[in-house]
């Protein structure tokens, strides 16, 4: 039975050939603009691997004291040492964002870079690919080393191996290990790097007084309000003597990247390419379906049931749906190149692989979400057109 549908599933595809392109079109588009923009979500907001921890960070970046039109930043490692002490604070790590030039077959390349402390492994879990991190002495020692993203690795070494090469940055770095690419979209810091060098080694030259910011990690997230009072209270004591108002620049993932209005545009953009194009796809199966009644009638005449004649249609609507997800899951490893070239890393010169924002798991679940789709809309109809009595429907009479 399962046999017979197949074949007569592709045979009516093939003869409806206009209407079969439509649906898989609006099926594999449908998965593909699901599958970027829940990868995307995952990627801002979530906890996916390396940022694990994202829920209860906090992000500072220092303050602005009423009257002045400057942010600053605590300098002394001392002040950083009284914040990991306080009661809620799990761990903290230290970081000073920047860039390092460098010239490869006479092009310039420019890579963004944090010098940190050993404590980025611990506040983030990298996939380690080759070699090994940086440990808590080599960091304060200031070693002239470092650890690069795949992608650094390619553009650089290609397919050698890069663990004792050197990057001819100034200054000199030997990779000591490559972690595996990881996308960011509105991140700081860490989570923005594609190399991760001891933060000692920025004293060197001309910054002997550099100003730091921090990823402090709290112990639960309900935490995180109570440690910005302690930053504040902190700053009040050390930096604000006159007692003037302070704003913190410490902010959670979610404050810094408007949650709230990011889950409204995300509402309405998601409604107009999924919702709509969905219940378009029920108002063609019905018309699909309605334009066979002279073949239900001739079937039903020759003893057909209903139920043989609905799973018949059903059967059509899911081969449509799974063509339309293979189609769509090739779209999305497609279109994820685009989106990461010329959106997420449009100014950036070395570029991540399009393999970072598949998400295999969001995939499946779209995946999942058509068929039940594809099958809620091949059902409706299939019910009601095999419920049709035969001479009705030779006769082309309404439902």
């Amino acid at each position: 039975m399962l046999k017979n549908y197949i074949k007569i599933a592709f045979r009516v595809m093939l003869r409806q050939k206009f209407f079969t392109a439509i649906s898989i079109f609006g099926i594999s588009f449908t998965i593909m603009v699901f599958s970027i923009i829940a990868s995307i979500t995952a990627i801002t907001f979530g906890n996916d691997a390396p940022n694990i921890n994202r829920e209860r960070t906090l992000y500072y970046r220092g303050f602005t004291v009423e009257g002045d039109q400057f942010r600053f930043s605590a300098p002394e490692p001392v002040f950083y040492d009284q914040v990991e002490k306080l009661a809620n604070v799990e761990t903290m790590g230290r970081y000073i964002a920047g860039q390092l030039t460098s010239f490869k077959n006479g092009k310039k390349t420019s890579i963004d870079v944090v010098f940190t402390d050993e404590k980025v492994w611990k506040i983030y879990k990298h996939d380690l690919l080759e070699g090994r991190t940086f440990t808590a002495d080599e960091a304060r020692g200031a070693q002239s080393i470092v650890v690069i993203t795949e992608s650094v690795k390619k553009h650089y070494f290609g397919d050698e191996k890069a663990v004792g090469q050197f990057l001819e940055t100034t200054p000199r770095l030997r990779v000591i290990g490559v972690i595996k690419d990881f996308l960011h979209i509105g991140g700081v810091g860490p989570e923005a790097a594609q190399a991760f060098i001891p933060l000692n080694r920025y004293h060197f030259g001309a910054n002997k007084n550099p100003i730091y910011s921090a990823i402090i990690v709290a112990k639960q997230q309900s935490d995180l309000p109570e440690i910005k009072q302690s930053l504040s209270k902190l700053i009040n004591e050390r930096y604000n003597p006159k007692k003037r108002n302070v704003e913190l620049w410490a902010n959670d993932v979610y404050e810094r990247n408007d949650f709230g209005d990011y889950l409204a545009i995300m509402a309405v953009f998601i409604f107009f390419t999924m919702v709509i194009p969905a219940l378009n796809l029920v108002g063609i199966n019905i018309g699909r379906i309605a334009e066979r009644r002279s073949e239900i009638g001739i079937r039903k005449a020759f003893g057909a049931s209903s139920s043989v004649l609905a799973g018949q249609f059903i059967a059509e609507s899911i081969i449509i749906t799974l063509i339309g997800g293979l189609l769509g899951v090739l779209l999305t490893y497609a279109c994820s190149g685009l989106v990461i070239t010329h959106i997420v890393a449009s100014n950036d010169d070395v570029i991540a692989s399009n393999s970072v924002l598949i998400h295999w798991d969001v995939i499946m679940y779209a995946v999942l979400a058509s068929l039940f789709f594809g099958l809620l809309s091949g059902a409706v109809p299939a019910w009601r057109m095999s419920r049709l009595h035969a001479v009705k429907a030779l006769k082309n009479g309404n439902l």
